[in-house]
């Protein structure tokens, strides 16, 4: 097994994987921390700013696990992101279009008032980005994927083009922060 299908298979089992067939208002699991792993996903970071990734437990809902991230954004020119591949929760092809008219569910808090930019990454390099306000209280996110946008053009989700790539990009006032992300889920339908 070489090194690049190593990969796709640690991503593909640190991912929980439910249903096959869609109808309205259904979701989709897309990754949760039960088994206590950040396993798949990735970072980056340039300038001064500072960033880790940990497992925590509980998660939102008193579930086994989340994802910690420890951040400082450093100074003016600094950035710095999370990551992760969708594919692997659906399939092997990150074919979104069944979520069109729905959105995507991503429970978070953080240690104090931050602000959290989502961006959907295409596979025909076009991205796509919103922005929440995240507080001190485990909450799911409903992210609508028509409020998405790429300069000011709204993501429109076609089985001809597949989301690549989903980034949590967090920013804080000067200092460390800390950043729990829990479920992430896609939705046929909004809640």
């Amino acid at each position: 097994m070489n090194g690049k299908s190593m990969i796709r298979k640690m991503l593909f089992s640190a991912v929980v994987i439910t249903g096959t067939a869609l109808s309205a208002g259904e979701t989709k699991s897309l990754y949760n921390f039960d088994n206590n792993t950040t396993q798949g996903w990735w970072m980056f970071k340039g300038g001064s700013a500072s960033l880790t990734l940990s497992a925590a437990a509980p998660g939102a809902d008193n579930t086994a696990g989340a994802m910690k991230a420890v951040f400082n954004n450093g100074k003016p020119g600094s950035y710095l992101g999370i990551g992760i591949q969708p594919k692997w929760a659906l399939g092997g092809k990150a074919d979104f279009s069944p979520y069109a008219s729905g959105a995507l569910l991503i429970a978070m808090k953080s240690d104090s008032p931050i602000n959290v930019k989502i961006e959907i990454r295409m596979d025909n390099k076009e991205t796509y980005s919103t922005k929440v306000d995240v507080g001190s209280d485990w909450k799911s996110y409903t992210l609508k994927f028509s409020e998405f946008t790429c300069k000011d053009k709204p993501l429109a989700l076609t089985a001809d083009c597949e989301v690549s790539q989903i980034v949590i990009i967090p920013k804080g006032k000067a200092g460390d922060h800390t950043l729990f992300i829990d479920e992430i889920k896609a939705v046929t339908a909004v809640p």
